[in-house]
């Protein structure tokens, strides 16, 4: 299997990666063995907060029953590194790497074949005082990834400082909006992330949803409480649409 070969799925990776609006302002680079890509490579993670590098592990046949060696797909490593000491307001390592799993997850191949995510290594405060994670992912050659829409970025309001009740609300119609309101990344696979439902039903004593006279369910604007100094951070979510820009919309209190 030839160096180029890789070299371009590795690229393939990275321009899926940069099809995305978030990673404008984050370096995303395939690795090269070569001296002199080698040093410019150590200089952008060394000189960046998050720097996000795209390695491979191993090719295989996808199908054992296919004789001689075939290799059509491959084992990838995406790394995300943080340098703790220059990050001081951006998106911190596991938002990023959420954000690498995510969409490398909706950029599906023309062939209606996935690069798999098999999942997300963490390591903290290595032997280079970095924080470090890995987005293991199952490659097939010939990546196109497709086009794909953008989900509308939530609306918080009202944005004024102090106790308030909140409402959130997304464009996109059938988008599902995370919040949290300790600082941390609104994932749905964040413990701390909380589904945001726009409108709650109302339900009389018996806990049973009440009717209008049409039959049609009724229900009430869901009010979010927020305490004075609270961040509120929230994200629209939806399957098969990329993130929107700005990524999370947030707001202090």
């Amino acid at each position: 299997m030839s160096n180029s070969l890789i070299r371009a799925i590795k690229q393939d990776i990275a321009d899926a990666l940069l099809a995305d609006p978030y990673f404008s302002t984050i370096p995303v680079m395939p690795i090269v063995q070569n001296d002199v890509l080698n040093e410019i490579q150590q200089g952008q993670y060394k000189a960046n907060p998050v720097t996000v590098l795209i390695d491979w592990l191993s090719l295989h046949n996808a199908n054992p029953d296919n004789p001689g060696p075939w290799f059509n797909q491959g084992t990838f490593l995406v790394e995300i590194l943080e340098i703790p000491a220059l990050n001081i307001s951006g998106p911190d390592v596991d938002e990023v790497a959420e954000n690498v799993a995510n969409t490398l997850h909706l950029a599906m191949l023309q062939s209606q074949n996935a690069a798999v995510v098999d999942g997300i290594g963490k390591a903290d405060n290595d032997e280079f005082g970095r924080n470090v994670r890995q987005v293991r992912i199952t490659f097939p050659f010939g990546f196109t990834p497709r086009v794909l829409p953008s989900v509308g970025t939530v609306t918080i309001q009202p944005l004024t400082q102090g106790d308030q009740t909140v409402t959130l609300s997304c464009v996109t119609s059938g988008a599902a909006i995370f919040y949290t309101l300790d600082g941390s990344y609104p994932s749905p696979r964040n413990p701390a992330a909380v589904y945001y439902q726009p409108y709650m039903p109302l339900l009389n004593e018996n806990g049973q949803q009440l009717l209008s006279e049409s039959g049609q369910p009724l229900s009430v604007t869901n009010a979010l409480s927020v305490l004075a100094g609270q961040l509120l951070k929230a994200r629209a979510w939806l399957a098969g649409f990329t993130s929107a820009q700005p990524d999370t919309n947030q707001f202090q209190y």
